[in-house]
């Protein structure tokens, strides 16, 4: 009896510990439970320098096999598709990036940020990293970028995958559009009720964080507010221009749209935007979904995706 007492005694003192130093570090703190759930569904933490840029990122499976590259949107970074990833059986090398400004490589002195721009630095990453072809899969912001790299190496990417892609406007706004036409960023938080109406964006349901989570990720956007707002502004200039519509017909490769019918940022009607003008493409539209597909319905998007692969390399 007494040793099981001392046994919960130990455990409860612990978990005060922790408690407390998630409080006081929870960058740490989130940073830890990032790495644990890296190493449970596989993943292995690497880097590379190109140029003066140094590219983190993330990587698990086979490296024989085609990779699938996997970007992720704004203010999210290469721990996004952790979860996502772990749909893919070991047969699969999926590589996540960090994209330049994002995640461990917000140190640069970069001045263009524009999609098209990010997307011919994905590509010399994937020199760097000897990838030659590729199937890609893009988040949001990192759909308009995997657009134009698929525009940028026709012959390299052998499917392209969209999940709530920026890069075009839709027959209706959004719930966000109105605030960024009045000039806003409501992408960027500078205080806790901000960071909880992008959250509320997001999803359709609300995502449960622990409150050092919370806080670590309004920290990052307080560290990294100006260059996050820069890049904003230059995501959002780039959209209404409007330029990539009318290059969607040169994609060559075949296409999945996935989008989230209740999306708050995107509007889904964005997505019959790509699917009309990519050549080979297909729709998948998630019923009671938002902005987030890969987490709120990985099943079905990562069946679709496999389904899409399996066709482009039966066909290659």
């Amino acid at each position: 009896m007494n040793s099981l007492l001392i046994s919960i005694g130990t455990l409860a003192l612990a978990s005060c510990a922790v408690y407390v130093w998630a409080r006081l570090n929870p960058s740490a703190a989130t940073g830890l439970g990032a790495s644990l759930l890296r190493r449970l569904a596989g993943f292995r933490k690497q880097q590379i320098s190109v140029g003066d840029q140094v590219w983190p990122y993330l990587e698990r499976g086979d490296r024989s096999a085609t990779p699938v590259v996997m970007v992720h949107g704004f203010g999210a970074d290469k721990d996004t598709w952790v979860g996502y990833g772990r749909m893919f059986d070991r047969s699969f090398r999926i590589v996540c990036p960090d994209l330049p400004g994002f995640g461990d490589a917000t140190d640069t002195a970069f001045e263009d940020f524009s999609p098209r721009a990010q997307a011919l630095r994905l590509l010399t990453f994937l020199d760097r990293c000897e990838i030659d072809e590729f199937h890609i899969v893009g988040s949001s912001m990192g759909g308009f970028i995997a657009t134009w790299v698929a525009l940028e190496a026709p012959d390299r990417a052998r499917s392209l995958t969209l999940m709530n892609a920026a890069g075009v406007s839709g027959a209706e706004p959004s719930r966000m559009q109105p605030l960024v036409e009045a000039g806003e960023s409501p992408l960027v938080a500078t205080n806790v009720e901000e960071l909880n109406s992008v959250l509320s964006m997001l999803s359709v349901r609300q995502m449960w964080l622990p409150k050092f989570v919370r806080q670590h990720l309004l920290n990052n956007y307080l560290r990294h507010g100006v260059l996050w707002r820069k890049i904003f502004d230059q995501l959002v200039k780039a959209q209404q221009s409007d330029r990539l519509k009318d290059q969607l017909q040169s994609i060559k490769a075949p296409t999945l749209v996935v989008w989230g019918d209740q999306d708050e940022i995107l509007h889904v009607s964005c997505a019959e935007v790509f699917a009309q003008r990519i050549p080979d493409s297909r729709q998948l539209i998630l019923k009671n979904v938002g902005h987030i597909p890969m987490f709120e319905a990985p099943l079905k998007t990562s069946e679709a995706q496999l389904q899409l692969m399996r066709e482009a390399a039966a066909t290659s």
